[in-house]
């Protein structure tokens, strides 16, 4: 296949794909964070000793902005979802951590300007998934992810809509991540690990990444109407 045909069905690809999504109404949004192990405890080895302080944490996030808030407040939102692509994924090493395609239980939860028990104001955001998987080894029954902002001056966010756009790091006094299966349930297999983000930011959606292509269509076709010319 020529450069040009690669070029052109790659575009179309592209655009298929944004024209799907949008008929389909999905305002999906990918977050990617990047992060640092701050403490990991491998009890009994479940992990292979693996995961140490100081290793880096990559992943992703996927939501959809038109989601509804199932507890609508003046200071606290919940938005729930039941089915891919929606969870989360985080690589630490040669281990993987994510939501389960096919059991998918993962909310986003949003406090602004929420009373804590010492009667102070703060602003929070956690990102929760259950049922996940662990490859290359097998998830245990208890296993959790979690992602979470805090802010003690309460000033962070602004209401309870799911943003369009990456969390601020700045902004918050504390983003953490949180990889643990603890419990009973767990018997042998009980691990922790604990970490904080570094960066977040989005990655181009399906509308963007159509620009893109279209883009590079146009500046081939330019580039043959100018050869065609000499």
């Amino acid at each position: 296949m020529t450069t040009k045909k690669r070029i052109l069905t790659a575009a179309l690809c592209i655009l298929a794909l944004f024209v799907r999504a949008r008929r389909a109404g999905a305002e999906l949004v990918l977050i990617g964070i990047t992060g640092e192990v701050t403490m990991a405890a491998d009890w009994c080895g479940f992990l292979g000793g693996t995961v140490h302080e100081g290793d880096i944490i990559t992943g992703t996030y996927t939501y959809d902005t038109s989601t509804p808030d199932l507890r609508p407040g003046p200071a606290a939102a919940l938005h729930w979802y039941y089915s891919p692509p929606f969870g989360i994924s985080l690589k630490i090493g040669e281990l993987e951590f994510k939501t389960d395609p096919d059991n998918v239980e993962f909310y986003i939860g949003i406090e602004d300007n929420a009373m804590t028990a010492g009667l102070s104001f703060r602003d929070r955001m956690y990102i929760h998934s259950h049922n996940n998987l662990l490859t290359p080894i097998g998830a245990p029954p208890c296993y959790r992810i979690d992602l979470y902002l805090a802010s003690g001056d309460g000033t962070a966010i602004s209401g309870g809509d799911l943003p369009s756009t990456a969390p601020v790091l700045s902004d918050w006094s504390g983003a953490g991540v949180r990889i643990e299966c603890l419990g009973a349930p767990c018997q042998a297999r009980q691990f922790a690990i604990y970490g904080v983000w570094t960066d977040a930011f989005v990655i181009p959606e399906p509308a963007t990444l159509a620009l893109l292509g279209l883009g590079a269509l146009a500046l081939l076709r330019k580039r043959s109407s100018t050869q065609t010319a000499r």
